[in-house]
């Protein structure tokens, strides 16, 4: 194999972020197994009306559940619906594998 470098770049050019994110995404795209897909999940609090006023965002991936949103109305906090938004992500995560 040729000599190898590596640098530390404070300021790297796109093409030179671009060429990273590339390389790991023709490697991820050519060996993903089905719990390799991100499948995206929202558990949602509605109102009598429809209106949502909590909830949850995330998704599945890699065997694993990832949150990153949760919040309900100021009105709902302390009464448990964080929690209840919780459980029902983590069982979704679960019958997902």
């Amino acid at each position: 194999m040729a000599k190898l470098t590596i640098t530390v770049e404070d300021n790297p050019e796109l093409k030179d972020i671009q060429a990273v994110i590339g390389n790991i995404l023709d490697y991820n795209n050519n060996s993903q197994t089905e719990k390799d897909i991100a499948y995206p999940l929202a558990v949602l609090i509605r109102d009598a009306t429809g209106n949502i006023v909590g909830g949850l965002v995330g998704e599945t991936q890699w065997g694993w559940l990832f949150i990153s949103h949760l919040g309900v109305l100021d009105t709902l906090r302390g009464q448990g619906y964080g929690r209840e938004l919780m459980y029902k992500a983590e069982q979704t995560a679960k019958e997902r594998g």
